[in-house]
Order: C-alpha cells, then sequence, then structure tokens
C-alpha cells in the first residue's frame, strides 16, 4: 500500500451540503463561529422582557420564524457566562429597530442586563426534534454487574439475519467498564441483550498487553468500543484501551455473531501511539472506520504528552494492517468554537461519491490569560458560546479524506441547554439511520438530572416534512 504525503491546506469555512446544515449557535454581529468577532450585547432595556441588541447578524435577520430558537446569557460570574446558563424563548422582534421580545423562561432566571453578552441557540438542529425527553436506555433496567452511573452508547448496527438493530453501550463514570447490548425492532424503544449481562469485561484482558487498565492505571476495566463493521463474513470491533504503562492504544475484536460471540481479541494493537515527540505520543484512540471503496480509511484522536488533541488517519487494505498517513494530523484547526484544545473525537464519518463527510467534536476555551485569571479574575467571562462545551462541527474531504474544510455554519449540531436532561454539552457519541421517511439521529449528553452523567438520546426528522 503506497501513502504519498499531501501537503495539508489550512482548514478554512465552506458551504456544502450536509443533513446538518444550520447554525446552531449566534453570539457576534459576524455571524462567524470561527472568530470571536464583534459580540451581541444588550443595547438597551436590559432586565425588561423588551430588550434591544447591538447589531442585527444576517443569520438572525434571514429567519422570519425564531420560535426553534431561544435567547441566553450568563451569570456574569467566573465559570458559568457562557450565554446558556439562563434561556428565555423569543416571542417576536423588529430587525429594523433590533428589539426583541423575550418570553417563556427555559432555564436560569430574570433577564440580561445591559451590556451583558447574548448568544441565540437553535434548539432544533436541521429539523431534527426530541423523540421523547427522557433518555431511550435505563441503566436501572436490571442490567447485570453494571455498577457505573450511566451507559455512554457507541455503535448501532443493523442484524438482519434476526430482524433487529443492536446497540452496544460502555459504562461509564464507574471504576471498571464493562460493554453491554440492548436491541431494538423499531430503533425507538430498547431493551437488554445477553440476558442483561455484559459483552465484555476486564477479566477476559488480563492477558493482554495493550488494554485491561484504565488510564492511571489503577484499576482493571474493559475496552470502550468506538465502531463496529462487518466484513468478509466477520464482525469487526474497534476498540479503546489502555496498557500498564497508561498509554492508550486502538485494537479490535472479531466475531461471527454480533453479541454471542466467540469473540477473539487480537493480541496486538492495530494503531499505536507515537513516538516521543510526535504528535500523538500519548494517546490514539477513537477511531471511526469508512471504505472508499478500495481501502479502509481510520479516523482517531491523537494526543501529543501535552494532551492537545488533533485528527489523524490511518489506512488498511484489510482492516488487521494500519499504516498511518504521513501527511497526519490532517484536522488540528483551533479556532473559535474549537479553540480548546483536548476535543477532536470523529463521531460520523461518511462517503458520498468522492467527498468524506465528518462530523467532529469541539469545544471553545475559555478566556484564562494571566491578566484574567489571576488579576481581573474573570477566568471563564467575557467570551460567549460553547465555552467548555463539547459540540458538532461539520467537514468536507474532495480529495480522498486527506484534507478539510469546515461547514460554513459550525457548530451544526448542538444539545439542548433548556432540557434539563441534556442541559450540559455533548457526548462522543453519534449515529444516523434512515429508515422508510425517518431519519433517526441518536446522540448522547450531559444531564444536571441525575448529577452530571451522560445520556443516550434520539432525535427524528421526517423527510416528508417541510421546516
Amino acid at each position: 500500500m503506497l501513502l504519498t504525503a499531501c501537503t495539508n491546506k489550512p482548514t478554512s469555512a465552506k458551504d456544502f451540503r450536509f443533513f446538518l446544515n444550520e447554525k446552531t449557535m449566534i453570539l457576534n454581529k459576524e455571524g462567524n463561529n470561527e472568530i470571536e468577532g464583534t459580540y451581541l450585547r444588550v443595547d438597551s432595556g436590559g432586565g425588561t422582557a423588551l430588550i434591544k441588541i447591538n447589531a442585527m447578524p444576517q443569520s438572525v435577520n434571514s429567519h422570519k420564524d425564531l420560535s426553534h430558537w431561544m435567547l441566553g446569557w450568563g451569570k456574569q460570574i467566573p465559570y458559568y457566562d457562557a450565554g446558556s446558563e439562563n434561556l428565555r424563548e423569543i416571542v417576536n422582534y423588529d430587525s429594523i429597530k433590533r428589539i426583541f421580545q423575550l418570553g417563556k423562561l427555559l432555564r436560569g432566571e430574570g433577564y440580561p442586563v445591559d451590556h451583558q453578552p447574548l448568544v441565540f441557540w437553535n434548539r432544533t438542529p436541521s429539523g431534527f426534534r426530541k423523540y421523547k425527553s427522557e433518555p431511550i436506555i435505563d441503566e436501572n433496567k436490571g442490567w447485570k454487574e453494571f455498577s457505573g452511573r450511566s451507559f455512554s452508547f457507541s455503535k448501532i448496527i443493523q442484524d438482519s439475519l434476526n430482524g433487529r438493530w443492536i446497540m452496544y453501550l460502555n459504562e461509564v463514570d464507574a471504576d471498571s467498564l464493562r460493554v453491554y447490548a440492548a436491541e431494538s425492532k423499531d430503533l425507538y424503544e430498547w431493551n437488554p441483550l445477553n440476558n442483561s449481562q455484559p459483552l465484555f469485561s476486564s477479566s477476559q484482558f488480563k492477558n493482554i498487553s495493550w488494554t485491561g487498565n484504565n488510564a492511571d492505571p489503577k484499576a482493571m476495566q474493559a475496552l470502550s468500543i468506538s465502531d463496529v463493521l462487518f466484513y468478509k463474513g466477520m464482525w469487526h470491533f474497534i476498540l479503546d484501551g489502555y496498557d500498564k504503562q497508561g498509554k492508550c492504544h486502538i485494537g479490535k475484536i472479531t466475531a461471527i455473531d454480533p453479541v454471542k460471540g466467540p469473540f477473539v481479541i487480537d493480541p496486538t494493537p492495530i494503531l499505536n501511539p507515537g513516538s516521543p515527540g510526535e504528535w500523538d505520543e500519548k494517546k490514539c484512540f477513537f477511531g471511526k472506520v469508512v471504505f472508499d471503496g478500495k481501502r479502509f480509511l481510520m479516523y482517531y484522536v491523537g494526543f501529543d504528552n501535552q494532551s492537545n488533541g488533533s485528527l489523524g488517519l490511518a489506512l488498511s487494505d484489510d482492516l488487521e494492517h494500519w499504516e498511518k498517513y504521513k501527511g497526519n494530523p490532517v484536522i488540528n484547526d483551533r479556532r473559535g468554537w474549537r479553540s480548546k484544545f483536548n476535543s477532536t473525537e470523529p463521531v460520523y464519518v461518511q462517503k458520498m461519491g468522492d467527498k468524506i463527510y465528518l462530523l467532529l467534536c469541539g469545544t471553545k476555551a475559555f478566556r484564562n490569560d494571566f491578566i484574567q485569571h489571576y488579576i481581573k479574575r474573570r477566568t471563564g467571562m467575557d467570551r460567549s458560546g460553547n465555552v467548555n462545551d463539547i459540540e458538532l462541527g461539520a467537514y468536507l474531504s474532495e480529495d480522498g479524506g486527506y484534507t478539510f474544510n469546515a461547514h460554513l455554519n459550525n457548530p451544526v449540531f448542538i444539545n439542548d441547554f433548556s432540557d434539563l436532561w441534556e442541559n450540559d454539552h455533548l457526548g462522543c457519541n453519534f449515529e444516523l439511520i434512515k429508515k422508510n421517511n425517518t431519519l433517526f439521529l441518536f446522540y448522547q449528553a450531559k444531564t444536571d438530572a441525575k448529577g452530571m452523567v451522560y445520556k443516550p438520546f434520539l432525535r427524528i426528522k421526517s423527510l416528508n416534512a417541510q421546516r
């Protein structure tokens, strides 16, 4: 397999067709989340339901109906000033006078005050609406050996032989991580598989050198699934695992049956962290795989020694032998909504024609320089948007998956901060399934409802309905 180095192009914003196309966060006059820009603020009328803002972005003005948007503002205290802590409905607005009438309180209290930064949030990204408010998986449903606080779904596959869908669930918020499975006939309701017992537990990996430990490593744990593929009559599980030195590798398990196994663990990882000084020397994890018609492309996260994350590419002809692309990393831009360095997971990858589409996690960094932190004591303030909160952005490659352009409207998918069940941030899991005339979008978000834990949710969109 010949890998030719390709010069990385700067990741620039581009408008391209994607199933998530709409802006979901508007915080500056420019309507551009790649830059800080001129922040939207209360010009006058602070403390009341009728406020005037300092500018009317074209991306707001173009909407005749803002019923699926809400207006947010912060608490004006360190670490709680992202513009999502207080939220109200938008009842009406005058684009010429830049006056907004605020309605029902959705989160927090009061009204924004004069000169306070504002953020517009889209509650139904590209028309996807919540199937039900609660999570679609109940961790209290009798899962045997389960000792965590919640589940993190990792992958959904179609088991056509048995007429069902299978969801793989990683136990999280626990010292010992196990992997479970749930099934559904209709994608709406899910029930435990394998007699509610885990598919993978730490005892299965005690003799495997590249996994079986946690990151410290202080405890034994199972692997964490990031992808599952069917190839040449076998199911291939792509997983992350920590060795006894605390380094994270990507490994693989194969099975004839996706639930019953038998599960064969590859004794050596398929991808290792890089050498000292390389961009992925500390970790390589969260691999997502796509077949481009000739070979497999795996996009994965690499951490350097300072835990700065970037997106890398590895290639394979057979899912067994992988070689890292010599032009890595393929995405390492850190601007605006993606200014924080440790959130880069590729949650979705799709090939359409000669193009590769990605959905990538991104988090905005706190304003945390020396003056802000030690002198003004305003850490995390005066910066709006998804500060410290993971959201998702779309990326497009037109050269086979080596260089990417960001979507002009990034981030294109966010959680609903007004919903108690998902009012903190997104997780690093995502699945899109088309069935009949409906799109099923599964995602992960953190909730305050049970003490800051992740839960899996479902949004749906009818392809027959008009927005």
